[in-house]
């Protein structure tokens, strides 16, 4: 039943097991070593590998650790970028007038915003024209004052004249 398992772990390139001799008990297991003595597996040294793939696909330990830095690097730049357009979508939010006690959600927000800037468009327009105004009625006032003045001069002069 155990040979119809599969292998916990690769054995490809290993030499294929034999019935064991005594004579591989002895290589395997020393007597001046206390230690067992496994055969090495059977796998190409580096300077054995085809030589046109490039060092960083040879192993795929570093191109693996390669990938996954650029991995976390792009989660990181992500999450920044995520972070700095929701402080954006807040300071937005926090400049249009709330109508509701809640949050407004981000498409609700974009709305608010293109619906509140035509009114203050529309305000300031209002509010040049009641500037205009005022400064043409203080002129009327000065153009009165002044007319009142030069009466005043006038009626002075001809009274000095005729005393």
């Amino acid at each position: 039943m155990l040979a119809l398992s599969p292998p916990l772990f690769s054995t490809i390139g290993w030499p294929l097991e034999d019935h064991p001799t005594s004579h591989d008990h002895n290589n395997y297991f020393s007597a001046e070593s206390s230690f067992l003595q496994f055969p090495a597996p059977l796998q190409p040294h580096f300077d054995q590998l085809d030589h046109s793939t490039p060092p960083s696909t040879a192993f795929s330990g570093e191109s693996t650790i390669s990938s996954m830095a650029k991995k976390l690097n792009h989660n990181a730049s992500e999450r920044d970028r995520r972070k700095k357009i929701n402080n954006l979508y807040s300071s937005l939010r926090s400049l249009v007038p709330a109508d509701q006690a809640k949050r407004l959600s981000i498409p609700a927000t974009v709305s608010r915003v293109l619906k509140y800037i035509p009114e203050l468009q529309q305000q300031v327009e209002g509010l040049i024209r009641r500037r205009d105004e005022l400064l043409s009625r203080m002129s009327k006032q000065e153009n009165i004052c002044y007319i009142w003045l030069e009466c005043e001069n006038l009626s002075e002069k001809l009274m000095s004249f005729y005393a």
